[in-house]
This record gives C-alpha cells, structure tokens and sequence, in this order.
C-alpha cells in the first residue's frame, strides 16, 4: 500500500536507489502491476454519486423537465471519474522544484502501467539528476554521506591517518561548511493528487441503507492501491572518462569506474590511485592496463588471519625434497605482499629468515609485516594478510606437502640417560617442557634429524 491504507490527498511514498547517485540519468520510468484494481473506475465509483435528470430538449426543440426517452436526453449523474485517468500523481525529485504528471492507472485497471504515464508514447526527458552530479565535486556533500574514497581499498593514506579520522580536524570543517545531503528517504517522491473516496464511503453506504437502496445501489467499497510489482527503468550517459589521468580531480568527478577482473577478485584501476601508491610501494609502473597483467612463470599464495603490522609472521614450508627439476636453473623466489589491491615486493631487510633455499628443501622462512599491508583488499578474500611467492620456473622448484604457521627452529639437547637418536619421528613432541603463556600447543611437524 505505496499511500497508506487510507489514501488521502497528498499522500506520499519515496523511491530510493543508491546506484543512480553514481550517474547521470537521462531519462526514466517505473513500471508498475497494480493488485486488485478495478478494470473500469467510473463503474466501481458510479454508486457514489446521486444521478439527476437535467432540462432537455426534446426532438422538435421544445424544452422538456423530466424523463424522456429520446436521443437527446441529458442525464447527469455527478460522478466526476470520467475515466481510469482520474487518479493521478505527482512526481518529485529531490533537489528539482519540477513535478512530473502521471496517471496511476492504465485504460484498463487491472493492466501493467509505466510512470510517467505516455500518452502519445513521447519520452520521458529530464536532467533532474545534475544537481547529484555537481554534489560530486563538494568534498564534505559528497565523501561523507555518499561512495567515499577511503571506502575504495585501493587508496590509503600513509600518513598514519585515514581519511575518516583526517575529515574530522577542524580545518576541513572550516573550509567546506555544506550541509551533507539527506538522501535517507530517496530521491524521489511520487504525492496522489487525489483521494479514493475512502472517506466518503460509509457516508454514501449509510444513506443507501436507510433509503432501503438495493443491492445494486449500494457502492462498492472504495479501492486501497496495492502495488504488485514495481521497477525502476533508467537510461544514463557519461562522458570520455580518463581513467590513466594522475589528477586528483579527474578520479573525484569520474562518473564511471574501470575495474580489472581476476581469477581471486575484482579491483579498480585508475591513474591516480597508481600514481598515489608509485612510491610508497614502488611500483615498477603507473599505467592502467585493459587487462590483468600476469609475468611468465607461477605464483603462491599464503592467506594468513589475525597478523597486524610489524609483526613476525614464520612459516615452516614442508617440501618434497628432491623433485625439483635438475636440469631448471635454480629460481630466484620473488616475494611480495598485497598492499591496496598492489602487489609489493618485501624488502631485503623485510625477510628476516629463509632457510629453504629457493624452496628446494624444507625450511622455515620469516617475514616481517610491513605497515603499507592492508587486509581488506577486493582482488584477494578480504580478513587476510596476503603474501605471494612467484618464479619463472615453476619446475625448478620442489612440490609442496605442507605449509604449517607459527613455525620455529628446536635444537636438541640432550640430558643424563638420554639416549641419542639420528631421527625423531614427527608427532612425537607434542608439549614443551616449560611451559610459556603465550604458546598453547606445539607439536614436531617433520622428521627430526641429528646434524
């Protein structure tokens, strides 16, 4: 019931859509299947209104008060529902002092309708959304309330501050005092210009009744709107939209969005977020791509929960030693972690430990996490820290077994009475000795040897 279970006039229902403040809207229309509506209102209606015999003309011109038969008896019966276009309403946009008419209903009631109403099957034409467009150009109308840029993960500010945090300093509340918009309701409002005689009913019924009416001249009860379907039709243009542009501007006011589709996930690609990222991740380029680029050769993916930043991540690498190609050169192991939908390589000083050897045997390596990781990426699962392993070739390499977190080295030592043993099978250490708070549970993972 869009206006209520007692329509009256001026009645109101909103239509909200958050996509279409992202675009430029050039025309629109809703469709609209109406649930129990009568196929003719001037029949549903026709009860509610007294009938009068108005003074005629009879056949040789002769005026005439009463009832004639003839063909030009005129017969009044004050029921102002001619048609079905008598119930109308009024379309408002938010921002626009315009209103759009339309009937509510088609020739036929019960029929599928679109608002505006087209009589003449002409197009609906408006700006009416300019005013969002210009919204867009206004940090404080814009960022806060609508799609904002530290929302975007590829953007992050590396001053230590997000952008959330630095909107609230007072200087950009001096410098952009605009009232944020309220598009909580929608941004459209569509107001019946017409009531449906909800209160004229029982007035009209209670006098029937005490006339002795019949059944036939009772009225019907008066019809309550109830939409079965509703949809919302748009057509929207843009303009050419620079997405390698490094200016500020170009990505604040850019009305369409360029996104690079990958095998684990989706991410925006535009200039300047390249450009802002170039040095803080040193990027080997700022160019926007048509499609994903991937280097010759295969890659590994470590998703690892509940790490923050600087913090010493070691992982023991369980491989299949000796199935590594002989005749493949031995891979130099580029590793990288994802900062902002960019991969960035650690550095030097950033891989703590390695002892795998180019992950030709089992061995412990050790990251520290730096502070331009970000964990809630869109081109990866969002809640991880991603690190990647890449080399040329994948068969110079041993195959992986296993990959255990939380991983460190043991050395043996071995009291009175101790026997020695060349191997410790794996799973026979399964608690320390001293036991330390900070570790729950430990466990041999591999075959212990004695070297």
């Amino acid at each position: 019931m869009p206006f209520g279970p007692i329509p009256v006039t001026g009645a109101s229902f909103y239509v909200g859509y958050d996509e279409v403040l992202k675009k430029n809207i050039d025309t629109f229309s809703f469709e609209v299947d109406w649930q129990g509506a009568p196929k003719n209102f001037r029949d549903h209606y026709r009860n509610y209104f007294p009938q009068e015999f108005m003074l005629g003309h009879s056949p040789g011109g002769f005026p005439y008060v009463g009832i004639y038969y003839g063909p030009s008896i005129v017969i009044n019966n004050n029921n102002p529902v001619d048609d079905n276009g008598y119930f109308t309403a009024s379309i408002s946009i938010k921002g626009k002092n315009d209103k759009i008419q339309t009937r509510l209903f088609a020739n036929d009631g019960t029929a599928h309708i679109q608002w505006p109403f087209r009589e003449n099957s002409a197009p609906v034409v408006t700006s009416i959304f300019s005013d969002y467009a210009s919204l867009a150009t206004t940090f404080n109308s814009y960022y806060p309330t609508q799609y904002s840029l530290y929302s975007n993960p590829n953007f992050f500010a590396y001053t230590g501050l997000s952008l959330n945090t630095i909107w609230q300093m007072p200087v950009f509340s001096l410098l952009n005092p605009a009232k944020p918009v309220d598009t909580s309701k929608g941004f459209v409002r569509i107001d019946l210009d017409k009531d449906f005689f909800h209160k004229k009913y029982p007035l009209v019924y209670a006098t029937k009744m005490r006339d002795e009416a019949g059944e036939a001249g009772l009225p019907q009860e008066p019809y309550t709107p109830l939409i079965k379907t509703f949809s919302f039709n748009y057509t929207a243009s843009t303009n050419l939209v620079a997405v390698d542009s490094n200016s500020f501007a170009a990505f604040n006011t850019r009305s369409i969005q360029f996104f690079s589709v990958d095998v684990f996930g989706v991410a925006e690609q535009h200039g300047y977020l390249k450009n802002s990222l170039a040095a803080p991740l040193q990027l080997a380029t700022t160019s926007v791509p048509l499609l994903p680029q991937y280097a010759v050769g295969g890659a590994f993916y470590i998703g690892l929960e509940k790490v923050s930043h600087g913090q010493s991540v070691s992982c023991l690498f369980q491989l299949a030693e000796g199935s590594a190609d002989p005749e493949t050169d031995t891979q130099e192991v580029e590793w990288s972690i994802l900062c902002n939908n960019e991969w960035r390589r650690f550095l030097p000083e950033e891989i703590v430990l390695d002892r795998s050897n180019h992950l030709l045997r089992s061995g412990i390596i050790q990251w520290a996490i730096p502070n331009e990781a970000t964990f809630d990426n869109s081109l990866m699962g969002k809640g991880r820290c991603w690190i990647r392993a890449r080399v040329q070739q994948p068969l110079g390499v041993c195959r992986m077994v296993q990959l255990h977190t939380q991983a460190v080295r043991a050395t043996f030592q071995p009291e009175s009475g101790t026997p020695l043993m060349n191997v410790l099978p794996a799973g026979v250490i399964s608690k320390l000795k001293d036991k330390l708070p900070t570790i729950k549970k430990g466990a041999a993972a591999l075959r212990i040897f004695r070297r």
